[in-house]
């Protein structure tokens, strides 16, 4: 089979679904609505995940997001997870999204002090209490708010340059009035983003059939594992409709670069989104020509350069999407 892109022969984005279960009900995520099993991910198996990195790729520096569809502070221990990937596979990139609401100032002091964490994004969906808890719903707008001053606090006086803090807020009609508020209330973060609501491979929200790209750079970037190992076509894919593999029965380069992977790549290249149900809806392939071919460079440089996904990235697609509606209405 041949493709427009060929996928590099280890993925650069490995994604561990370490929970599947949160503490809130954001109107806009599909956590409240799963119907599979809610769990944590076994430590043994963690640990066997990560030894099948260090093992099947020992120079890996790509990056490792502990993290998929719950929020992962719920799950106790959750720093000896972090720890565990420090330490056997040194030179990857640890990144974590949260709600921090659960985030104390003792998780917060242990992630700074030994540097567990490259990149920490806080989502925070909106400037006031009115706009923030119509839309986190079961959290608290003062709560969450204290535990990210104190992490900025600590890692402020502690002089630590590890973890960049990114705070970011979906743009909603409940939120976008509050935006000059959050900008405010966060000035003293690494970075501060807005992204726009997305609809989980069509499960949720609005569908755009006219305008359809034949590219995702999951499929050749990510690999995500899902709590009892499946591995599954993207973090959208939160049921596990899709299961590619599972990294209990088969190596993480087998299951990448298997039948599976391979078929859905080149349905993706055909555009036979019949056989792909997920992408035929997604939002996420809501994208013009050019938008594509950009997407797919940025993918090959991130592919040769690992080390620079996921800094950049919620920024460079918020770019790409912007950038998409304009050259549309040309």
């Amino acid at each position: 089979m041949t493709f427009t892109m060929k996928p590099p022969d280890f993925p650069t984005i490995m994604q561990i679904e370490v929970n599947n279960f949160c503490n809130a009900r954001c109107i806009m995520c599909p956590v409240p609505r799963m119907k599979r099993k809610h769990e944590i991910m076994d430590f043994a198996l963690f640990e066997k995940v990560i030894n099948k990195i260090k093992i099947e790729k020992k120079d890996f520096s790509g990056w490792i997001l502990p993290f998929m569809s719950g929020e992962p502070f719920l799950v106790p221990d959750y720093v000896d997870y972090l720890r565990l990937i420090r330490k056997r596979i040194p030179n990857a990139k640890i990144a974590v999204d949260t709600n921090a609401s659960v985030l104390t100032f003792e998780t917060a002091e242990k992630i700074i002090d030994e540097e567990l964490l490259d990149l920490l994004t806080i989502s925070f969906d909106g400037g006031t209490k009115e706009a923030y808890e119509s839309v986190r719903k079961g959290l608290s707008f003062e709560k969450v708010q204290h535990n990210i001053r104190s992490l900025l606090y600590l890692k402020a006086t502690k002089k630590k340059r590890r973890p960049l803090v990114n705070i970011k807020m979906i743009l909603t009609p409940e939120t976008f009035s509050s935006k000059e508020y959050f900008r405010l209330i966060f000035k003293e973060a690494d970075r501060l983003t807005f992204s726009v609501i997305h609809n989980w491979g069509g499960q949720i929200g609005l569908v755009n059939p006219l305008v359809r790209s034949n590219f995702c750079s999951f499929l050749f970037q990510t690999f995500p594992i899902q709590t009892n190992g499946n591995v599954v076509l993207c973090c959208m894919d939160y049921e596990g409709h899709e299961i590619l593999g599972n990294v209990c029965e088969n190596s993480i380069r087998e299951i990448w670069l298997g039948k599976e992977y391979q078929k859905r790549r080149e349905y993706l290249d055909r555009r036979q989104f019949d056989k792909l149900p997920l992408c035929k809806n997604c939002s996420n392939l809501d994208r013009g020509l050019l938008v594509q071919q950009l997407a797919k460079i940025k993918t090959l440089l991130e592919n040769r350069f690992p080390n620079y996904i996921y800094y950049n990235r919620v920024l460079f697609l918020e770019r790409l999407r912007h950038f998409s509606e304009i050259f549309d209405k040309t």
